[in-house]
């Protein structure tokens, strides 16, 4: 509420579209269908900026935001963050392809961090330059690369549980059991 008065002022508009929208999307991969499904908290627009929030109760840095390659977003854990957000857009530029050639961007709030404001998914350009990620038709088939070589491995590979019950803690594919 405090930015959306704060914006306001400054004659930068925010209009909701929407908030806790379900989204999914069938995707194909190596013969095999999968849905692919997600939540996003808010979609708004600031100005003509659309942005696919996700909200975070835990503590959020820039940083945890920020990647290099496209790769890393399957091969690197630290990346959920980036490749939750970017999952969201993809699925809401699926379902609304009328915004692909909006500026787009995604973001989390973070209630442990909100004095930062919205914290935008970008691409480290070098060590210490880094850009706010566009998300545009370019972005979305590198992303949806990185799918399909995710789903593809996961088909190839047979599932082995692991035996250390703590990597399963937050799995929501676990056994009740689990504590």
């Amino acid at each position: 509420k405090e930015l959306i008065i704060k914006y306001s002022k400054n004659s930068q508009n925010i209009k909701i579209i929407e908030k806790e929208i379900e989204l999914d999307y069938n995707l194909v991969v190596n013969g095999i269908n999968f849905r692919l499904r997600g939540t996003v908290d808010r979609v708004d627009f600031k100005g003509n900026t659309l942005r696919i929030i996700d909200y975070k109760t835990g503590n959020v840095e820039q940083r945890d935001l920020l990647f290099t390659d496209f790769d890393e977003l399957i091969n690197d854990p630290s990346k959920s963050k980036v490749f939750q957000l970017l999952m969201y857009a993809y699925l809401y530029l699926k379902k609304h392809p009328n915004y692909v050639d909006t500026d787009v961007i995604a973001g989390n709030f973070s209630f442990k961090n909100l004095k930062s404001g919205l914290l935008k998914v970008g691409m480290r350009m070098d060590t210490r330059k880094s850009e706010v990620l566009k998300i545009n038709q370019n972005v979305l088939d590198k992303f949806e690369l990185q799918l399909k070589a995710l789903l593809s491995k996961i088909t190839k590979n047979s599932f082995s549980s692991t035996p250390h019950l703590d990597n399963c803690r937050w799995c929501e594919y676990k056994i009740n059991r689990i504590t």
